[in-house]
């Protein structure tokens, strides 16, 4: 099944292999998978296996998926090798377009997995091809898109009907795409509380101004997440703005030296004793 300039690279010894390699000639792409399934035939020749023995073997359509070897993948499936969501998966994942069609045309089940790993990598080709031949995708596919800043991806989802909810503007916010966060908000994305708590985790000014400005809810977290990891700038805009934090917005500034700042009203935060004793309570 492999061209014979697989098979000869394969019997070289690893030092004649690195002379080969040092060549300006063609290059041998020979994979685990592709070693595995080398190993099974001429144990099959030896041992007399049978064509449908080879679930018992160390060998995995996933890892022929992920390594991009279509002609590992078609040689398990022709003798019996089971696959199922997961092989979609894998190759979505990875981008191989050939092996996704050849599988799908095989009859290899995928599901909302294949459209999240294509949106995952930003595979677009991949993903239009699942959606238009039928392939389900939910929420986690705008979500995925949004957390790794593919807007095409995005875009295209929510056009063509595919679900987004609160996580899409959490993943947004959390890495700091703004585009993608204005996008998916203009288009009626809803969003809540963690939004404001992505943006203050990660230190997002841009992103923390924007959502308060459009309205989105804030609560206690998003003082305490920005005290906690340092981001005066935002525990200030914050505060400011009516945001309300409680003692373990306190606790884990002082535990990080930062307490000054609160005690004595710096950087304008003006706290009074009073309420600086009520916080520690």
């Amino acid at each position: 099944m492999f061209p014979l300039a697989k098979l000869a690279y394969y019997t070289c010894c690893e030092e004649e292999r690195f002379f080969y390699d040092d060549l300006e000639t063609l290059t041998i792409d020979i994979q685990p998978c592709c070693i595995d399934i080398i190993k099974y035939q001429q144990k099959k020749s030896i041992l007399n296996i049978g064509e449908y023995d080879i679930d018992v073997q160390f060998m995995d359509d996933e890892e022929a998926a992920c390594n991009g070897q279509l002609e590992c993948l078609v040689y398990l499936y022709n003798n019996g090798c089971l696959w199922d969501e997961e092989t979609c998966r894998a190759v979505a994942y990875k981008g191989h377009m050939d092996m996704l069609r050849y599988a799908h045309e095989n009859g290899c089940p995928w599901d909302e997995s294949t459209c999240r790993a294509a949106a995952f990598n930003g595979h677009m080709d991949m993903l239009r091809y699942a959606h238009e031949n039928g392939c389900l995708w939910d929420q986690s596919t705008c979500e995925a898109a949004a957390f790794y800043g593919h807007m095409d991806i995005l875009r295209y989802a929510h056009e063509n009907g595919c679900r987004w909810d609160e996580d899409t503007c959490e993943a947004a916010a959390q890495n700091g795409h703004m585009d993608l966060l204005r996008y998916a908000h203009e288009n009626g994305c809803p969003w809540d509380e963690s939004m404001c708590e992505a943006a203050a985790f990660n230190g997002h000014m841009d992103v923390l101004q924007y959502a308060h400005e459009n309205g989105c809810p804030w609560n206690e977290n998003t003082c305490s997440l920005a005290a906690k990891f340092g981001y005066i700038d935002l525990l200030q805009y914050a505060y400011q703005r009516g945001c309300p934090w409680n003692k373990f917005t306190c606790n884990p500034a002082v535990k990080n030296g930062q307490g000054s700042y609160l005690e004595n009203g710096c950087l304008e935060i003006e706290v009074s004793v009073q309420e600086w004793s009520e916080l520690q309570e």
